[in-house]
Order: C-alpha cells, then sequence, then structure tokens
C-alpha cells in the first residue's frame, strides 16, 4: 500500500505543479498585456509617406504675426553646421534662431548678435551676417579641426 501511496503522492505533486504553473503564465499575460499597452507595428513606406505628406499640408498651429516695423522678415541660412534664421532691425543683423544640424553643438555667442558658430568634433562654421538693402547677407566659414 505504501507504494500506491507513494505514487499517488507524485502524482497530486506533478498537478499542483502544473496547475500553479499554468496560473502564474495567465497571470503574467495578462499583467504583461496591461504593462505594454497596444503593440504598436512600423508603418509601411506607403503610410509613411501619407503621413508626411499629411503633415505637410496641414496649417500652422499658430501664424506668424507681422514684423515689427523696421524689420523684414526673417531670411534663412542652411549650412553645414546648422541653420540660422535672421533678419535686418534698423538695419543691423540680427539672429532670431540657431539650430545646429547633429553632431553641432551652438558655441556662445556672447553680446555679438550678427554671428553664430556651429561647433562639433570635425568641422566649425562660423556664419557672419551682415544687412544690405534691408535683407541680412550671410558670409559662413567652415573650419576643418585636425
Amino acid at each position: 500500500m505504501s507504494r500506491q501511496r507513494g505514487i499517488a503522492v507524485a502524482a497530486a505533486w506533478v498537478l499542483a505543479a502544473v496547475v500553479a504553473t499554468s496560473l502564474g503564465l495567465l497571470a503574467v499575460g495578462a499583467i504583461g498585456d496591461g504593462l505594454s499597452g497596444p503593440v504598436a507595428r512600423p508603418l509601411s513606406p506607403d503610410e509613411v509617406t501619407a503621413q508626411l505628406a499629411a503633415a505637410r499640408t496641414a496649417a500652422p498651429a499658430v501664424a506668424p504675426g507681422p514684423a515689427p516695423p523696421g524689420t523684414a522678415a526673417p531670411q534663412v541660412v542652411a549650412t553645414a553646421g546648422g541653420t540660422v534664421a535672421a533678419r535686418c532691425v534698423d538695419g543691423r543683423p540680427q539672429v532670431v534662431a540657431a539650430t545646429p544640424g547633429q553632431g553641432f553643438r551652438v558655441d556662445d555667442p556672447g553680446e555679438r548678435r550678427d554671428e553664430v558658430t556651429f561647433e562639433s568634433e570635425a568641422l566649425d562654421v562660423e556664419v557672419r551676417l551682415a544687412c544690405r538693402d534691408g535683407a541680412p547677407v550671410a558670409q559662413v566659414r567652415e573650419d576643418r579641426e585636425d
């Protein structure tokens, strides 16, 4: 009789292990679905093109206001180090925005409002601005780091 009892204990232990494992997997699956949220899938090339086209045709969230008196609309200068938006105010150049390109940073201009320098490990790009006929004109100089 002890042999039958040993088999029954072993069978009960295996059954308990299977039930516990199944319940654990079920619980982890239910919790995992709630934690990660819906599964995101990559966009197809056609979906990317459609979304980019929709973004280009969307109206801007805020319409640009009129330029202050004595100023012209900003001009954009694209360089290897980044992009500078500038305008002329009362005949003097003024940097409106300077956006560095990938791998570049904007050097602190200090008091200068007519110059921007983009720096990277391999290249420095200096943009000097002047006003001609009420519009900003840029002189760009690139200096490779050796």
